[in-house]
């Protein structure tokens, strides 16, 4: 029994495991720590009842076998000096009855004994192999096997798991965690962080040997980094210990096969056959996973096998450098079969690493599309790159797949100048699939400039039929026709789940965001942006341009549950992903949402700033009625808050020159109307656009005006008419969540609802989360919102004290005060004294 060196790991969990059955088998490659886990669990509590015998191949030889076990036996505290198994093995005597002789000597054992065999896989000779069979049928209880080695031994194995008298332990229990790894390199004095203890843990595979080699060879590394990136494939102790204990061991065939397949990562045996030129390469696969020594079953439904990462890389490293034609043939045949096989991903990539650019040139023309349309942008731009940049300005075909290349990675000026290159080299029969391709990519390259797409032309390509779909649903949705744009889009999304294309369901989920966003459908909207979300983050295309306009209604749908920091997350989230996209609506809408948000957050100068800002920079542009309309309706109310009359007039005026519906120019009319007494005259105008249509807004218009409505006549004293009124406007909003409106309603409508909880009916839940909603919102904006001058000023406005006074009593020039009062109003949102102290109260800030 071997001793255990420094810096040993313990492993409780799995030294709980070994003994327990009458056989235990611990099986696995050369380096995983067999030997000292079952020396380390000997030694804690076993050391007197083991008998341990470490086998070579002499041992073949069933004399010398038994010998070896009788005198590991002999040399056991828990067998007495008389027992029969003390006594030596007669030479050339019947085998069958020295195994009886030996059953018959451990089953009068007074207690049970452990008998280790170390290196079983030594053990080869097919009597040898039967006579251990024999002590394995006829095995007394007082005698537990434990057997470890680097494959599994020929015997009854099968028949003791089924029985349960087995514990099987493999290369999958024995591979070191994190937390060990961790803990071994420590002992060695290697301090790793997370990410690079995680990288080489991957890399390793959890080998123990492997992280022994990594743990000797670290800390004389220049580069750390660089280390731990070509540990495998480059360090001499790796391929010293990998030649010798693993490969060393092999034929010569064997490691020529493990050297064919080793060009991927995990193979079929079809794959494997084609890779190795052998007829048997399943046969192969199966024996050598069934050794556990240096393949695993990576995929079981669709016999998918793996190498060791660690052999595997160095397998590949040797192919590098000593035969690099040949290791460019096996990419070659990888990508073919790949291809052939339908699965273009992994295709390219074995493509770029034949460097070779008229094989990777060849499998662009016939899977690029289809690899950007599911979404795997980096192997395209990869494949491209290796194609190299002459051959693909050359050919149309890969100067259009370059464009599409470009448009999703955000690049327009690039995109233009591939569309350029390819009616450059456009042949003078292009031919039906090439027209196609041109006239899709032009489409999607002018939704990236925010232009509506223009005509499409579907080609033969089952991948192309969603693709034109989506971008006639999106001609549609440009033109208004919104029941049209619903029906193009959802066959799209139907089409794209079905072929599994993950770039084209997003952008239809996008497109169907923006439809019920037109159709005032807000619940709906944040549903589809939210999938969209999801679908970009599974592919990793959560950076695509084509994104920003999810993003940005996910943060119209914060805004308008009163969430402004979730608003401007995502507002900043829709800049990130547009970033210099020539397009002005897209621009003008994200400023739109934050300077709403910001507003929404209390700083209610800046946010009328900022909307008033966006809409100077768009200028002439158009847009459709329904972004008009909420942009202008938040700079238009919070303009009136301030008291900047001629701000309001101003954003009134933008709006009626966009929009032709009465609906929410009768709103704007009810506030103006109000603001300025006019209450009478501002409860029928709000009455009737509640009662009206659903103007471009939908729903939300209303609630608008049934809130206005709750104002008005709490102002008259008209109670049960404003409870009437608050709980149409609730039974309006909840269907899409509406809480923004009663935010911003007037104080006296806030404490109503407040009042009236249990009172609404069916309403009564939604009530009850627009009043939690208010109030954690009222802490948030509470905190931090004023300074310790500003409080001071706030706290004698309650006062009956005039300005002068107060500059008086605080010290300070009039002037000074005027400014603080200014602040504390923008702030508050409120244009008076008294409505600045009634906020105050609201917010906890007096």
């Amino acid at each position: 029994m071997p001793q255990l060196p420094a810096g040993f790991v313990a492993r409780p969990a799995l030294r709980e495991l070994l003994g327990r059955a009458a056989v235990t088998s611990v099986c696995a490659p050369a380096g995983y720590g067999k030997t000292l886990l079952l020396a380390d669990w000997a030694r804690a509590g076993n050391e007197r009842r083991t008998a341990w015998v470490r086998l070579d191949s002499d041992d073949n030889d069933p004399d010398r076998f038994w010998s070896s076990v009788l005198t590991a036996l002999a040399r056991c505290a828990a067998v007495p000096s008389d027992s029969a198994l003390c006594g030596p093995v007669p030479p050339g005597g019947d085998t069958a009855s020295s195994v009886a002789e030996v059953v018959n000597a451990l089953d009068e054992l007074a207690e049970p004994v452990w008998l280790v065999l170390d290196d079983v896989q030594e053990l080869t000779a097919v009597s040898t192999l039967h006579t251990l069979a024999t002590l394995v049928r006829h095995q007394p209880p007082t005698l537990n096997l434990v057997f470890a080695g680097r494959s599994e031994l020929p015997l009854p194995l099968p028949r003791l798991r089924v029985e349960g008298r087995l514990t099987d332990l493999t290369a999958a229990e024995l591979r070191f965690s994190a937390e060990e790894a961790d803990t071994l390199l420590r002992s060695a004095g290697v301090t790793l962080d997370a990410g690079e203890l995680a990288a080489l843990v991957e890399q390793t595979g959890g080998w123990v040997a492997g992280l022994r080699l990594a743990a000797r060879s670290l800390p004389a590394a220049p580069d750390r980094e660089a280390f731990l990136a070509g540990f495998a494939g480059e360090d001499t102790a790796v391929a010293d210990y990998l030649g010798d204990e693993v490969l060393g061991r092999l034929t010569d065939d064997v490691r020529e096969f493990l050297s064919a397949i080793s060009v991927c990562e995990t193979v079929t045996p079809p794959l494997a056959g084609v890779l190795s030129g052998r007829a048997d390469a399943g046969v192969l696969l199966d024996e050598l996973s069934g050794r556990r020594a240096l393949v695993t079953v990576a995929l079981a439904r669709q016999a998918g096998y793996r190498v060791h990462p660690m052999l595997r890389e160095h397998l590949r490293a040797g192919l590098r450098r000593q035969r690099p034609q040949q290791a460019a043939a096996l990419h070659t045949a990888a990508a073919h079969w790949f291809a052939s096989h339908a699965r273009p991903h992994e295709a390219i990539d074995h493509a770029g690493r034949t460097e070779d650019a008229a094989v990777v040139a060849d499998l662009l023309r016939g899977e690029a599309v289809g690899l950007l349309l599911r979404g795997d942008l980096r192997a395209v731009r990869d494949g491209l790159a290796v194609a190299g940049a002459q051959r693909v300005r050359a050919d149309a075909s890969l100067s259009l797949v370059a464009a599409l290349a470009d448009v999703e990675a955000g690049e327009p000026a690039s995109a233009e100048s591939a569309l350029a290159d390819s009616e450059a080299a456009w042949p003078e029969h292009p031919g039906a699939e090439l027209e196609s391709l041109r006239s899709l990519v032009l489409a999607t390259y002018a939704l990236l400039c925010g232009r509506a797409p223009g005509e499409v032309k579907p080609g033969g390509a089952p991948a192309t039929r969603p693709w034109a779909a989506l971008l006639s649903g999106c001609g549609l949705l440009h033109a208004g026709d919104l029941a049209g744009a619903r029906r193009g889009l959802a066959e799209a999304l139907r089409s794209a789940r079905e072929r599994d294309l993950g770039y084209l369901a997003m952008h239809c989920h996008t497109a169907l965001g923006a439809v019920s966003a037109l159709e005032g459908d807000y619940a709906e909207m944040a549903g589809s942006c939210t999938a969209a979300v999801a679908i970009a983050a599974e592919h990793g295309l959560g950076g695509s341009p084509l994104l920003a306009p999810a993003r940005l209604m996910l943060g119209f749908a914060a805004l308008l549950r009163a969430d402004a920091r979730a608003a401007l997350r995502h507002a900043a989230e829709a800049a990130g992903a547009a970033g210099e996209l020539p397009q002005a609506r897209l621009r003008f809408l994200i400023d739109a949402l934050t300077g709403a948000a910001v507003a929404d957050r209390g700083r209610h100068a800046d946010g009328l700033r900022r909307l008033h800002d966006a809409r100077t920079e768009l200028g002439a542009v158009t847009l459709l009625p329904q972004p008009a309309a909420l942009a202008a309706l938040v700079e238009y109310r919070t303009a009136l808050r301030l008291g900047r009359q001629a701000h309001a007039r101003d954003a009134r005026t933008w709006l009626l020159a966009r929009i032709s519906g009465p609906t929410e120019r009768a709103l704007l009319t009810a506030w103006w109307q109000a603001a300025h007494g006019e209450f009478a005259v501002a409860r029928r105008t709000a009455e009737a656009v509640a009662e009206g249509d659903r103007g471009v807004l939908g729903d939300l218009t209303r609630v608008e005006a049934r809130l206005l409505e709750t104002a008005l006549a709490l102002g008259t004293g008209e109670r049960t008419r404003a409870r009437r009124c608050l709980a149409s406007a609730l039974t309006l909003a909840e269907p899409a969540g509406l809480i923004l409106p009663f935010a911003q309603a007037e104080p006296t409508v806030r404490q109503l609802l407040a009042d009236q909880l249990g009172g609404f009916g069916t309403a009564g839940p939604f009530a009850e989360r627009v009043h939690r909603a208010l109030a954690e919102r009222e802490g948030a904006h509470a905190e931090g919102l004023l300074t310790g001058r500003e409080h001071v000023v706030l706290a004698r406005l309650g006062t009956h004290q005039s300005l002068s006074e107060v500059a008086s009593a605080l010290s300070v020039s009039v002037n000074t005060v005027k400014t603080h009062v200014r602040a504390i109003y923008g702030k508050l949102g409120v244009n008076n004294r008294r409505a600045a102290v009634v906020a105050a109260r609201e917010l906890g800030l007096t």
